[in-house]
C-alpha cells in the first residue's frame, strides 16, 4: 500500500532521511542516485530539512564534522537550494496544515531574523495545475527570497545553466568541513 516516500496506511516514510553536510561528492552521488522518485511529495519535509542541516539550532543532530556554523559567522551566509516540481501534497494524515501551508512558514521563518537564509527556488517541469497562493504565485515564487532568486528548467541543459547561475552568485559561499 506504499504510494511514494509517504504510506498512506501508516503514515510512515521511507528511510531515506538527509545527508549530513559533506564535501564527499561519492557520498551525495550514491544517496541521490539510489533515491526512488513515485510522488507523494511531502514538500515541507524537504524544506524543514534543508534548514536543519544549516541551523544552528540542530547542530545537535548531525555528527560534528557536520555541525552548521552560527547565523552570525564571519564569513558565513546561509543559502538552501530548492528544487522541486512545486506539486507538494494538499494533505498528510498527521499535519494541522496542507504541506504547502507549512511550506510557506518555514519559508517565512527561514528568510526572517535572526537566520536571514537566502533561499534559491529551481522549478523543475512544474505542471500548470500547480497548487498557488492566494497572490497566484508558486511555492518556489513565495520561497525565494526575491523574483531573481526563483529559476525553472524544463529539460536538463536548462538545469545545468541555472545551477551554474546559481553557484556563480554565490562563489562566496563556505562550508564547514
Amino acid at each position: 500500500g506504499s504510494t511514494g516516500a509517504l504510506d498512506f496506511s501508516y503514515a510512515n516514510c521511507r528511510e531515506t532521511g538527509p545527508v549530513p553536510l559533506t564535501e564527499n561528492k561519492g557520498d551525495l552521488i550514491s544517496h541521490v542516485t539510489a533515491m526512488t522518485a513515485n510522488g507523494g511529495t511531502a514538500g515541507h519535509l524537504g524544506i524543514a530539512w534543508a534548514w536543519y542541516l544549516i541551523s544552528p539550532n540542530w547542530a545537535s543532530v548531525w555528527p560534528e564534522t557536520s555541525q552548521p556554523w552560527d547565523y552570525d559567522e564571519v564569513n558565513t551566509t546561509k543559502v538552501i537550494i530548492l528544487m522541486t516540481d512545486g506539486d507538494f501534497n494538499t494533505s498528510h494524515p498527521t499535519a494541522s496544515k496542507s504541506s504547502f501551508n507549512q511550506s510557506m512558514d518555514l519559508c517565512d521563518a527561514m528568510k526572517a531574523e535572526p537566520s536571514n537564509v537566502q533561499i534559491y527556488t529551481v522549478g523543475f517541469q512544474v505542471p500548470s495545475s500547480v497548487q498557488k497562493t492566494s497572490t497566484g504565485k508558486t511555492i518556489l515564487q513565495y520561497c525565494a527570497s526575491s523574483g531573481a532568486f526563483a529559476f525553472d528548467a524544463t529539460n536538463g541543459d536548462e538545469l545545468k545553466a541555472v545551477y551554474r547561475e546559481i553557484a556563480r552568485s554565490i562563489s562566496n559561499l563556505r562550508i564547514k568541513n
